[in-house]
Order: C-alpha cells, then sequence, then structure tokens
C-alpha cells in the first residue's frame, strides 16, 4: 500500500461518509439494488430509515444482510457510527446524531406526523455538514423532502430515486420536483455516484491537494464576475467563507479538484454559472424558525405596531430573502391571530421578496410538505393550511395578505414607509460592507417607530445610532 492509499484509508476511518437512505412503501427492493454496489466502498457507512413500520425489524435486518458484506444491525441506546457498516433505525423511534454518535428515542407523535427521515436528516446534516449525504427511495408521502433540502444547505450530496424506477413514486417525486435532490437516478446510478464521490474526498484529503480550499479563495473574484455576467446578480462583496463552502461544493460534484478547473469550467459553462447561483441563493428557512423569537414578536411587536389602528389603515410589513415563503407566512399566521383579538382590524399587507424566482414559484404556490407538521402545531395546521394528499396548502385567508416579488435587496431601490422589516439570517452570509450598506436601507425603509426583526446571530452593532432593542 503507497502513503496516498494510507492517508486515504486513515481518513476514512477516522471520519467514514456517513448515507443517510429513507424509504418507505416500495423501498426494500430499491434498497437492495443499491447495497450490493456499495458493500466494499471503504470509509462508508449507512443509516437505514424507514418511515413506515416494517413488519418484523428483526427480519428486516436480515434481508439486508443478503444484499451487502456490511454488518447490519439494528441501533439501540448510543451507538457509535462507524465505517462499513449499515445501521436500521427500529420501528416508531426518532434518531440524533452529534459527534458521530446516534441515539435512538422513541417517538411521541402519532404515526401519520412521525416525519422520522426528515428527522434523521436533519440531525445527519447539523453534525456532519458537507460530510453528509442523504437518499430518498420508492415510498409514499413526502417524509426526506425537508431533510434532503437541510444536508443540501449544509453542503452535503442528495440524491431521489428516479420516480419512474420507484414502486411508489411520491416520496422520490417530492425530493426531485421541489429541486432539493443533486440527482434524481435509479438506485443502480445513485450507488455508482456515491461511490465516486467517496473516492473523491479521499483524493481531496491527500497531500497532493492540501491546500485546496485556500485556491478556492484566491479565484473567487474570477467567479464573481462569471456570475455577474451570467446572471446579472453581484456576489463580490459575499462572506468569502460562503462563496468557498458553495464552490467547494460544486467541485466536489463535478469531481474537480483544482479550483482553477472550476474556472475554467464556470467560464465556458453558463448552466454551471446558473448552478452555481442557485447554489448561492441562501434558502435556509422553516416554519417559525426560531420559536422564541416569533413569540416575542407576537408579545411585544405587534401590540405596539396595531395600536390605535383603524379598519381603514394598513399596516405594511416587509420580508427580504424570503425563499420559499415559510417566514413571510409565519408572520401572516401572527398577525391573522393578533387580528382576532381586536374590535377594528386594519388591513395587513406583507410584500415577501427574493432574487431566486424558483423559490418564490414555491412561495406563491403556498404548498409544503407533511414535514413541516414539526414546524406547525395541530391548531395552526388545522386553521391555517389545507391537507392535500401528504402536503400542506396555506389557505386563501393567509395567502391574500403576502404578495411575492422578485426583488434584489442589493441593488434595487428599497420598499418605503414600513412599519416592520423582517430579513432573518441574510446578513451573516454577506461581508462586513455590505453590512453597513444595508441597516441604513432598512432604516430608509421603515416609518418612525418602525421595527427590524433580524436573526439570532446578527445585529447593527455599527449602527446603533439608528435602532434601539425593543
Amino acid at each position: 500500500m503507497n502513503a496516498k492509499q494510507e492517508t486515504t484509508r486513515a481518513a476514512a476511518t477516522r471520519t467514514p461518509l456517513i448515507v443517510g437512505v429513507g424509504a418507505s412503501a416500495g423501498g426494500l427492493e430499491a434498497c437492495a439494488d443499491l447495497l450490493e454496489r456499495l458493500g466494499n466502498v471503504e470509509g462508508l457507512a449507512i443509516v437505514f430509515v424507514q418511515h413506515l413500520e416494517p413488519t418484523g425489524n428483526s427480519l428486516l435486518v436480515e434481508l439486508l444482510s443478503r444484499h451487502t458484506p456490511m454488518k447490519v444491525s439494528e441501533l439501540s441506546g448510543r451507538t457509535k457510527i462507524k465505517a462499513g457498516h449499515l445501521y436500521v433505525a427500529p420501528p416508531h423511534s426518532l434518531l440524533r446524531l452529534k459527534n458521530g454518535f446516534v441515539s435512538v428515542e422513541t417517538q411521541t407523535e402519532p404515526p401519520h406526523r412521525a416525519n422520522s427521515i426528515d428527522h434523521f436528516f436533519h440531525a445527519l446534516a447539523g453534525d456532519q455538514g458537507e460530510l453528509s449525504v442523504g437518499v430518498i427511495l420508492s415510498g409514499s408521502g413526502s417524509d426526506g423532502t425537508l431533510g434532503l433540502k437541510a444536508i443540501s444547505d449544509s453542503g452535503g450530496l442528495t440524491f431521489a430515486q428516479d420516480p419512474a424506477t420507484a414502486k411508489f413514486d411520491s416520496m422520490p417525486r417530492s425530493a426531485a420536483t421541489t429541486g432539493v435532490a443533486d440527482h434524481v437516478m435509479s438506485p443502480a446510478q445513485i450507488a455508482a455516484e456515491i461511490i465516486a464521490y467517496r473516492q473523491h474526498l479521499g483524493e481531496l484529503n491527500s497531500p497532493p491537494s492540501h491546500g485546496w480550499r485556500e485556491d478556492i479563495g484566491d479565484t473567487i473574484p474570477l467567479i464573481a464576475e462569471v456570475l455577474l455576467k451570467t446572471t446579472n446578480h453581484n456576489f463580490q462583496h459575499y462572506k468569502s467563507s460562503t462563496l468557498s463552502r458553495r464552490i467547494q461544493r460544486r467541485m466536489q460534484l463535478l469531481r474537480l479538484s483544482r479550483a482553477d478547473d472550476y474556472v475554467a469550467r464556470i467560464r465556458e459553462d453558463a448552466d454551471e454559472a446558473r448552478a452555481l447561483f442557485r447554489e448561492l441563493l441562501i434558502g435556509v428557512t422553516a416554519f417559525f424558525r426560531d420559536p422564541e423569537a416569533f413569540q416575542s414578536l407576537a408579545r411585544i411587536v405587534l401590540p405596539k405596531l396595531f395600536e390605535n389602528r383603524t379598519p381603514g389603515d394598513c399596516v405594511r410589513m416587509w420580508v427580504a430573502g424570503c425563499a420559499t415563503g415559510e417566514e413571510a407566512y409565519s408572520l401572516a399566521i401572527l398577525c391573522r391571530e393578533y387580528l382576532d383579538h381586536l374590535p377594528s382590524r386594519p388591513e395587513v399587507q406583507i410584500f415577501a421578496t427574493d432574487i431566486d424566482e424558483r423559490a418564490l414559484q414555491i412561495a406563491r404556490n403556498g404548498s409544503y410538505p407533511s414535514g413541516i407538521e414539526e414546524q406547525v402545531s395541530n391548531d395552526r395546521l388545522k386553521r391555517f393550511f389545507v391537507k392535500r394528499g401528504k402536503r400542506y396548502t396555506i389557505v386563501k385567508e393567509i395567502r391574500d395578505m403576502v404578495l411575492f416579488s422578485a426583488h434584489n435587496l442589493i441593488s434595487d431601490p428599497p420598499f418605503s414607509r414600513q412599519d416592520l422589516i423582517c430579513c432573518r439570517n441574510l446578513l451573516i452570509y454577506l461581508g462586513p460592507n455590505l453590512q453597513k450598506k444595508l441597516i441604513p436601507l432598512f432604516h430608509y425603509a421603515l416609518r418612525p417607530a418602525g421595527f427590524l426583526f433580524l436573526g439570532p446571530s446578527e445585529s447593527i452593532t455599527s449602527h446603533t445610532e439608528l435602532f434601539r432593542p425593543c
């Protein structure tokens, strides 16, 4: 064994690439196809989560063992994830992952609300980041879609089985149509991509490629220039760490080891430039993300916003960087709940903007997978959503409160005379000069005594003369 092979083997032993596989009805056959091709891959561990409870989980371990040389076992208690192992989630359980240890918890939600695949994929993304892989195979419903999005947002690799090859296609189709899957393929093709990806990661961890991430930083101005020409959006002043992570992810997908090669590729390939553009768009969002912040908004800010308002008044709000609409609809729901207690109700108009047209179309449709059950209470689901199959659609009274439109926060003129601006978890991705520019812009866009609602890691430290805490 040469030095490079020894280095790759050591890296694989320390941190196996964890592949989360989610399936439901019809998923065992697809999983068997996958396992037959992945069993001898060095530095790989697989965690298999079924959305529906199988009949006899010990039988599932036995069935999967027939298709792989990996050691197959049902998870219990707290287990260190090791390469060469396939771990099966027990029925009625949720998996947590921290520092490479997986823990089993008993489900407290009823079976129809138990999005066990989403739950594990979120945990996988949070713990392993870019070294995480998510796969959705045959199954009914939409469990796994939101989890794949979390893996993608963290820089990991995501797959959905080609619906044409799935016995039950709604789970992989949900992942494919919402754009959260990097690849939509047959199980055999997914296995081939994972093998190539694992080999590429081993090459990047070997001495000849040491320092490759630093090389990306040197090429950012060139890549930003190409993006500006191709998409008419300027990313020059985004945080270099944000740009580097997303460029790195594109390089890994293309299996490129040198940043200069990626610059050449993006200059020649407009489709790749647009793919990177979509990667750079910040789509990390959820309904009532950071619940305590929304509780404070309802308790402290809304009473002041609606004080002394009459039916002829209009309370105006702007959600900047709204992505797929969850935050804008959360704000609308809060306002509707507050208005229920007022004797006279003013109009509420929420402008929700983003530069991502694909995300805006999802927001306008107002249809979300069943995984939002973990974000939205039962009472709110019943009142503000209509369940259609395995998806939830926003009701008309809430949708009519929100106007979605394309708008570039950095280069387009701001909205004006707003009572509240919500711009959460966007500033953290921007460089300090751009942050300093946007805070005065928000101040200009607000009416006197207006409110600015930022994310938990964001502040206005350089413009304390413009705002004060509530």
